[in-house]
């Protein structure tokens, strides 16, 4: 009786173990999709941050002058914006992820920190 005893705690014992396990499985599994979710959203933000920059200055008259600020990191991982072509390309520099956002014409490169826009004879011109 002893024995068949201990063996029903083993296996009760042994299934809440198992329950547990999975449990801290399914909600690790959300917990990385969320933050791989965040990371997405905050380089489009920031992607069409400049878009919208770019388009502001086109719209603007002649001596239009802003300064934006792009983060040096997202959720903790560094990451390269560039503009080639009509689009600004983003990207994290483990090359896990990354987006193109059509823009207007501008001349110039982007940097990470401080960037200055300017409207100047009807184009626009980045930190030139």
């Amino acid at each position: 009786m002893k024995g068949q005893s201990a063996l029903e705690f083993m296996l009760l014992v042994g299934f809440v173990m198992f329950m547990f396990v999975a449990l801290y499985g399914v909600l690790n599994m959300q917990l990385s999709d969320r933050a791989q979710q965040g990371i997405y959203e905050s380089l489009l933000d920031r992607s069409q941050v400049v878009q919208e920059e770019i388009a502001l200055a086109h719209a603007s008259e002649d001596g239009y002058r802003r300064v934006f600020t792009l983060d040096a990191e997202v959720y903790g991982q560094p990451y390269n914006m560039t503009i080639v072509d009509g689009f600004v390309y983003t990207r994290t520099l483990d090359d896990i992820y990354a987006l193109s956002l059509p823009v207007m014409n501008v001349t110039g490169q982007l940097i990470i920190g401080a960037n200055v826009i300017e409207t100047i004879d009807g184009d626009a011109y980045l930190n030139s």
